[in-house]
Formats: structure tokens, sequence, C-alpha cells
């Protein structure tokens, strides 16, 4: 059964995170005090979202977000080229998940190519 792009974005968050050991759960929080948002919803607002990695993690806040868009690009069925972009990549998937009837589990299709990150159809 298909879920949710909120879903799809809190499982990506978890997992995107858990690489961070028991610090993920800090970070998590930490993250949410001050976005001012829960987790499962911090797509609602990539900007803010995006200002609060790079006031915290500075460049490594740039990986945590591309971490986050190549997880989503493996639940996301959709052939959209993502350039970077942290808030438009977000709601280009979301907007790719509204018109997609399968989102679900992750599925290793995603191949990078320099700055630029394209998804193959399996």
């Amino acid at each position: 059964m298909p879920i949710k792009f909120e879903e799809a974005f809190k499982d990506a968050v978890e997992e995107t995170f858990s690489g961070y050991g028991i610090a993920s759960s800090i970070m998590i929080k930490d993250i949410e005090k001050r976005n001012k948002l829960k987790y499962s919803k911090w797509w609602q607002k990539p900007e803010q979202l995006d200002k609060v990695l790079m006031q915290i993690y500075g460049a490594g806040g740039k990986s945590i977000e591309s971490s986050l868009i190549q997880k989503l690009l493996s639940r996301i069925p959709t052939d959209i080229c993502v350039d970077g972009d942290f808030t438009k990549a977000l709601l280009a998937l979301k907007e790719a998940s509204e018109k997609s009837p399968k989102i679900g589990a992750p599925r290793p299709v995603v191949q990078e190519n320099h700055n630029k990150t394209a998804l193959t159809q399996s």
C-alpha cells in the first residue's frame, strides 16, 4: 500500500540521522526546537529547514540535505533531475509524490553525476 509524502519524508529523516548513532535524537530535537516543527513536518518549510541546517552544521548541513533528497528519490517513483537546490528539490519531490500512486520502501535506483543527481527508472 502506498504511503504519504509525509511518511516517506519522516522515514528519510530517520534513515539520514541514524548514521549519527546516539547523537541522532539530540540532533533531531535541536533542529525541531530551532525549526519549531516536528521532524515529520520539516518538509512544509524547506527554506526554514535549509537555514537551520546551515546555521547549525555549516557545510555539513548540505550533506544532510543531500542525504534527505537521496532517500526521498529512492522512495518516490519519478524521473526528475535534482540540481542541488534543496528547497526546489523537496518541492518537486512533494509534487511528484502527489502524482504517483506508488510511494514506498526504498529502491536502489539513484545514480550520482557530479553535482546533479539523476534518477533512472527501473
